[in-house]
């Protein structure tokens, strides 16, 4: 033991000199940009600048990502993106481009023609548009904002891409079919129809260099090799790059009228923020000014005269093709520090704000996270049956997960939006995915959103009691469930009916306190990460019907949740079950035709009562282990409020169509017994648990702490299931902090045994 604590503490210690305050990782999504930022990598060092590494991503957001998870640090971003990162990815920004003009940190967002264009804003529909990229501040939100508030673009079915494309004829929009933009498939592809690639034709509508009519510098091109008939640009790039010959294009005016392009602050469509550097909101304060003054020392060092320039990128060339704007706008003057407190929203301001929220007002279809085959099966059948019905609206998609905790991960990245969890799931969720309940389930029988945790056992075995139990054999819902594992658990230790042999080992000690058990899940990696768990919490489980999944922590495995954790005890496997208060009623007395329950009676089973008595097991009132918050529905927390509200809207009017009293029974909603897993098995409790009688919204206030209230969170903590847990936050994160956790639990351990 303390040769692992102080190897944790080696490796702890090494990672913070190595990581924390060495090399910013910089985050470039490009070839061409990737050789900019070796040379600047080369050239902070070189001068004691500050230390950058270079990480390559495949495009902007995908650069979000990595730095949302911890493998980049730093991007810069245009205005758009601003707004995508610190809504979507909790990131910040902490130092602005200046294009040395008299509006400061700002530009204008323009719409360019040709000198004998006869188009106006007015009348674009039809004409053929090039733009910088999807999704881009000048080239995209500010221009389709506008069309859309003067009501010239119709917005179609809340599709603003399709929208786009059903109002120009030809477009080049850079991303417009990319997964990220297109991620269902139904984007017009007129939007990518006059993007014409790199120089040997591929990479066609990529939103980065390698398309040639991406960009500024790419929009430009596109009007000027009269591709398009507008560009959508900033007031800047007509003499950027063809400054000799800028009369030979015109502004398009709000008033209708055309002006030569030095008259853009008479004649454009908004004044908005220029491109930012970001970063994690989670970076300190400490860190955010050390960044700003590197890049602020940076800016006095690598100027005109440097052999590198931070505000150029003419040196830099692949396949023929020279880079423009890399990393930063080749028109920057300098750079502005923003403080350590600067958010997306103050940056951005209230009126570009209200622009974006024309454009991201319509919420996404509803991505739901499954975890499992048969989840999944059961979800696209769901996602069928709401197409059917023109009253529910967004759509549904499906994505699926390994297991929960993967879901959770998919949603904290915008992978995947909604899953519905159980409480400890919620608690684990809350604290490292920053989720939020949405909606809850209820049960019925006047018990609201909470259900009951009890302990059952088969009548004819009198001899098991709540405080005889050590030596039995035990079947749980899974490892780190409410009913079926913290709540038992936690108080047969409170009650010292179960030895803490190893204080902060909780596994370990259910492992020494019952002979056989399956706890589905307690041998992944997930929750035994350094494979210290006893194996004899498995021995009982029984994977599919082809023997494979053993103890899996989904319905592959036959004795997962609640049905699975009580067929465990039917067939006799197991000495006691772990459930909830409905379990039985739902799986004895015919209701259960599946061949292991359809003989079962609900008489034959008994519930354990706390002071060591047993009752009939519809009494649970009066004899269960603890009350506690139902299953709920979690999402971001990050998301915004319209897309939360859609998300519950239609969850309700789901539930009045596909629900207990629904008028649809083509599906149904809290039913899974006609979704088969690969090896078989009916489906039990997918997507939502069979017992719900229905969905109750939540207050958009909820939090995960105050939808789980003081005393579960103080049951959580009663049972100490610190080195678990702890461990299981450190594989998630590989994070400081959690490795610190780590180690204040071993060594707390440590002096406690000693």
């Amino acid at each position: 033991m303390t040769r692992l604590i102080f190897s944790l503490l080696l490796f702890t210690l090494t990672y913070q000199a190595t990581h924390t305050f060495a090399a910013f990782r910089w985050c470039v999504i490009s070839d061409l940009e990737m050789q900019k930022c070796q040379d600047m990598k080369a050239s902070f060092r070189h001068n004691q600048v500050g230390t950058i590494d270079c990480v390559r991503g495949t495009s902007t957001s995908d650069c979000m990502s990595k730095i949302h998870s911890q493998l980049a640090d730093i991007v810069t971003l245009d205005g758009g993106d601003v707004y995508i990162a610190g809504s979507q990815y909790n990131m910040v920004p902490i130092v602005a481009e200046n294009y040395g003009l008299d509006f400061g940190a700002s530009y204008y967002a323009v719409a360019l023609v040709r000198n004998d264009s006869q188009l106006s804003l007015k009348d674009l529909k039809g004409a053929k548009s090039c733009h910088t990229g999807i999704g881009k501040t000048a080239g995209w939100n500010i221009p389709v904002s506008y069309l859309i508030e003067q009501q010239f673009m119709r917005p179609q079915n809340c599709n603003i891409p399709l929208s786009v494309g059903n109002y120009f004829s030809k477009s080049c929009a850079p991303g417009a079919l990319s997964s990220k933009y297109n991620p269902y498939g139904n984007n017009p592809s007129n939007l990518c129809a006059l993007c014409v690639g790199d120089a040997s034709g591929k990479n066609k509508c990529a939103r980065d260099s390698s398309e040639r009519y991406y960009g500024y510098a790419g929009a430009f091109r596109c009007l000027q090799e009269a591709a398009g008939d507008v560009a959508f640009v900033k007031q800047s790039t007509v003499f950027d790059y063809d400054k000799q010959n800028s009369s030979y294009y015109r502004l398009l005016c709000k008033d209708g009228t055309k002006a030569m392009p030095a008259d853009y602050k008479k004649c454009n469509l908004a004044k908005v923020p220029a491109h930012a550097v970001m970063i994690s909101a989670k970076t300190n304060k400490t860190m955010r000014q050390q960044l700003i003054n590197m890049l602020m020392s940076a800016q006095n060092i690598f100027n005109q005269n440097a052999t590198f320039q931070l505000f150029n990128s003419s040196k830099y060339q692949v396949s023929g093709r020279t880079g423009a704007d890399l990393i930063f706008k080749d028109n920057t003057k300098r750079l502005d520090g923003l403080g350590t407190n600067s958010t997306y929203v103050t940056y951005l301001g209230a009126e570009y704000v209200a622009a974006l929220a024309t454009i991201h007002s319509c919420p996404k279809p509803l991505r739901i996270c499954a975890v499992s085959s048969a989840e999944n099966k059961k979800c696209l059948a769901m996602k069928a049956a709401v197409k059917k019905h023109p009253v529910l609206f967004p759509f549904i998609e499906c994505v699926e997960g390994q297991s929960s905790l993967d879901c959770m991960q998919k949603i904290n990245r915008n992978l995947a939006d909604v899953i519905d969890l159980d409480t400890s799931d919620i608690f684990v969720g809350g604290e490292m995915y920053n989720l939020k309940p949405i909606m809850a389930e209820n049960y019925g029988q006047g018990s609201g959103v909470t259900y009951y945790a009890v302990a059952v056992a088969r009548k004819q075995s009198s001899t098991i009691s709540l405080k005889n139990m050590r030596g039995a054999k035990s079947c749980h819902t899974g490892i780190n469930k409410t009913a079926g594992w913290n709540i038992p658990v936690g108080l047969l230790l409170s009650k010292n009916i179960m030895p803490r042999k190893r204080s902060c080992d909780v596994a370990y000690n259910v492992g020494s306190f019952f002979e056989a058990s399956c706890a589905p899940g307690a041998l992944s990696a997930e929750y035994n990460p350094i494979g210290d768990n006893p194996s004899n919490l498995c021995s009982l489980c029984v994977g599919d019907s082809n023997g494979k999944n053993k103890c899996a922590r989904n319905s592959n495995e036959r004795y997962y949740n609640y049905a699975g954790a009580f067929r465990c005890l039917a067939e006799k496997a197991g000495d006691v079950a772990f459930i909830k208060h409905l379990t039985v009623n739902e799986n004895t007395n015919g209701k259960n035709t599946a061949s292991w329950a359809s003989n079962l009676k609900s008489d034959d089973f008994e519930l354990l009562c706390e002071d060591g008595s047993r009752k009939p097991v519809t009494q649970y009132t009066q004899c269960n282990l603890a009350r506690v918050p139902s299953h709920a529905i979690v999402t971001s927390s990050l998301r915004s409020s319209t897309n939360q509200i859609a998300y519950k809207n239609l969850l309700q009017r789901m539930q009045g169509i596909f629900g207990t009293v629904g008028t649809d029974k083509s599906f149904k909603m809290f039913s899974s017994k006609d979704y088969t897993s690969t090896s078989g098995n009916a489906g039990k409790d997918l997507l939502f648990k069979d017992s719900t009688i229905q969905l109750e919204p939540l207050d958009s206030a909820a939090t995960y702490k105050s939808y789980l209230g003081n005393n579960f969170l103080g049951a959580l903590n009663a049972t100490n299931y610190c080195k678990s847990s702890a461990l299981m936050t450190a594989k998630i994160s590989f994070g400081i902090p959690a490795l610190l956790v780590v180690l204040n639990f071993l060594i707390s351990s440590l002096m406690v045994r000693n």
